[in-house]
């Protein structure tokens, strides 16, 4: 189709306009002379809802002032039949300020893209002179019969008129009209505009260009995945899979959740597969904001399938569809819903289906969905998930859910209950201790609700039994039932329960540390049991109150103070953390968290106690006592402060050595005053030495000369006497 777009400079395009049949001639008439006819842009055809648009200029010599030039333009050719059309054209002067079109949707859809015009004429072409040139321009238009222009002269000389012409159809057809004029010697030229228009309900062309601009969204494309148990929206039950989907069809509920699907892995009789899920959803691009979705009309959707399973893809409503593992469809232009089913392929195990979308087949496709459809084989495991620890066993107690059953193939898929009853499926549970509790029970569901004798206390092991025999076949030598098929029969493990006297008798309190941190977070624990020493119900709700001013933390209360009771003991114990719900803390457990105080030393929370325990207990006060430990700033001043010390300690040993030092400085030099002394002495004693030992030395030397005379005396007397 032709693109209906304003020119912007009509000057540049007059000048290779085409000459209305070739005609130019110089009028009869005295006033008008050398007249001239172009068309400088007709579209040839549009898509519905799009504005068809012809352009044309004259030009001609005037001889006087508001010598004039009359052009007619009527409607030649018409859509009318079943569904006629309602609209007639417009036409828009050479002075008429055009619109520039912002890119609207609504301006999309009528063929006009950003910056295009639409309505007159460029203003700057007009404030140039490129449009009407010396000429007062008159235009009537009329909505059912013909359209006239006037072009008249301000002036002697050149006189030039343009002319645009909208028109915009309400049914599709071929349209036409003829413009003539009224100069004298034209009177036998014309021009007649013919175009189509096209049958699309929107505009296919302005659908296409919007969806080549726009991106899929994860975040904003939703896909509600639930059961098919209904053929067609309008077949629906209120609940079911479509009426949680669709708010207004076939608009998708985008606050809608997802069921979680389990089927069968059976075919039906002739071998195909049979639809378990149905997944409605739709298609949105990036540009959605908020609450506000752009629809991604025309998107092309791309399913897969691991795992087991079939598929079946179709844009929602259509009667078309695509089959197989991995499948595509092209939404109509007009739709961002589609709808996927996910059906058996005679193959047990989870499927996981991943739904992407692109603006066309050659775009890289975005993931905007992932879902999941469990098949099964034929039920053959089953086990028991704790609900309680401890039960009601007073007399005239009620029933209380004790486990919930849950059943699977040998393969660990689950089957739901309804549809383990569904296939001749059927529960009971035993207990071994009949004194307390009924020694068997058939299910009416997948809650194990437990109802006690009264007044009797004691623990149990449930069992619970799952079969398809209703007439014993098991113990046949076959194994079949009398319709022929085979028995089945399997159990849960032992899982243990306590029947307890409603009342608590004795009540242990502690906390997870016997040292904390100032402020840091902690845990106070009780521990409740019968008059029996078992654990108390887990119902039970025993009031607890305390003036204390610990604060706790998270949802359960804002401080001690505010605790009224503390209940929930076993399974539903009120362990509060923030962000988080309550935990299993055990039979006969309850929690509360708290935070230490900031002072440190000791401290000690007191607990009256009200309704719900035995009259020995009701309102006496049980306390729990634990202390704060040192905190880092503490530490560190004290260790600070016994550095100190120690430093001190140094400094007086330092000084006590120093003095030590001076009092053996002082005994030194007594002693060398006292040894100076007595080396005078020495010293005098030695001199006096010495000198009589000189007067020996003298003697012995006087003595010396005397024996040696004696000798001489001797020697001769020795001689005269040998003589």
């Amino acid at each position: 189709m032709s693109t209906k777009t304003s020119f912007k400079r009509i000057a540049a395009v007059a000048a290779v306009a085409l000459t209305l049949g070739g005609f130019s001639a110089v009028s009869a008439h005295a006033a008008i002379s050398v007249t001239s006819y172009s068309t400088d842009y007709a579209s040839t055809s549009v898509a519905l809802g799009q504005d068809a648009v012809l352009v044309l200029h004259q030009d001609f010599l005037a001889s006087a002032v508001n010598d004039t030039q009359t052009l007619t333009v009527a409607v030649t050719g018409n859509v009318y039949g079943t569904t006629p059309n309602t609209t007639w054209p417009t036409v828009f002067k050479g002075s008429d300020t055009a619109t520039v079109s912002a890119g609207t949707s609504a301006e999309k859809a009528r063929g006009y893209a950003a910056d295009a015009v639409y309505g007159g004429f460029p203003s700057a072409d007009i404030t140039a002179g490129s449009v009407n040139v010396n000429n007062t321009q008159v235009v009537t238009n009329n909505a059912s019969t013909v359209i006239t222009v006037k072009n008249s002269a301000v002036a002697v000389g050149r006189v030039r008129g343009f002319e645009r012409i909208e028109w915009k159809p309400t049914a599709a057809g071929t349209y036409s009209l003829k413009v003539t004029s009224d100069s004298t010697g034209d009177s036998l030229w014309s021009y007649t505009w013919t175009f189509t228009v096209g049958s699309s309900t929107l505009s296919d062309a302005t659908a296409k260009t919007t969806l080549a601009g726009q991106t899929p969204s994860a975040t904003f494309s939703k896909a509600v995945n639930g059961y098919n148990n209904c053929g067609t929206y309008t077949g629906c039950l209120v609940g079911s899979t479509y009426a949680r989907a669709f708010s207004t069809f076939p608009a998708v509920n985008h606050s809608a959740v997802d069921e979680s699907v389990y089927a069968s892995k059976a075919l039906s009789l002739n071998g195909a597969s049979i639809p378990a899920a149905a997944i409605v959803g739709d298609v949105n691009s990036t540009a959605s904001t908020g609450n506000t979705y752009d629809a991604m009309n025309g998107a092309y959707v791309f399913a897969s399938i691991s795992g087991p399973g079939w598929l079946t893809l179709s844009d929602y409503g259509s009667s078309t569809n695509a089959q197989g593992r991995s499948v595509v469809t092209k939404l109509a232009l007009t739709s961002n819903d589609y709808q996927l089913l996910v059906g058996s392929d005679g193959i047990a195990g989870v499927a996981t289906v991943t739904i992407s979308a692109a603006n066309s087949l050659t775009a890289t496709p975005v993931v905007i969905a992932t879902k999941t459809v469990t098949f099964y084989d034929t039920p053959g495991k089953a086990s028991l998930t704790r609900l309680a620890y401890s039960i009601n066993g007073d007399a005239g107690a009620a029933a209380t859910a004790a486990f919930t059953l849950g059943i699977t193939d040998l393969s660990g898929n689950k089957v739901p209950y309804t549809q383990a009853v569904g296939l001749g499926f059927f529960a009971k549970v035993a207990s071994d201790n009949s004194t307390i509790l009924p020694a068997s029970t058939t299910l009416s569901s997948a809650t194990v609700s437990l109802q006690p004798k009264g007044a009797l206390y004691g623990t149990a092991n449930v069992t619970a039994t799952v079969s398809n025999d209703t007439g014993g076949a098991a113990g046949t030598a076959t194994g079949l039932d009398a319709s022929g098929f085979k028995a089945t029969t399997f159990s849960t493990t032992a899982s243990a329960i306590t029947v307890a006297k409603n009342q608590v008798a004795k009540l242990v309190i502690t906390t997870d540390s016997n040292a904390y941190t100032p402020g840091q977070a902690g845990v106070i624990t009780f521990s409740a049991t019968d008059v029996n020493n078992l654990p108390v119900p887990d119902a039970l709700n025993p009031g607890v109150s305390t003036l204390s001013t610990i604060a706790t933390s998270g949802s359960l209360t804002t401080g001690f103070s505010a605790i009224t009771s503390i209940g929930g003991f076993g399974y539903s114990c009120p362990t509060y953390v923030a962000g988080t719900s309550a935990t299993d803390c055990g039979a006969g457990l309850s929690t509360v968290n708290f935070y230490a105080p900031i002072a440190e030393g000791n401290f000690t929370v007191n607990f009256t106690l009200g309704t719900g325990f035995s009259t020995a207990l009701a309102a006496t006060v049980a306390s729990v006592t634990s202390s704060v430990a040192p905190s880092a700033a503490t530490n560190a001043a004290q260790a600070a402060q016994d550095a100190a010390n120690e430093a001190t300690d140094a400094a007086n040993a330092a000084t006590d050595a120093a003095n030590n030092a001076m009092d053996s400085a002082d005994a030194a030099q007594q002693a060398a005053m006292d040894a100076g002394d007595k080396a005078d002495a020495a010293l005098a004693a030695v001199t006096d030495l010495a000198s009589k030992v000189s007067e020996i030395a003298a003697a012995v030397t006087a003595l010396s000369s005397v024996v040696a005379k004696i000798a001489a005396a001797v020697a001769k007397i020795s001689k005269k006497v040998k003589a």
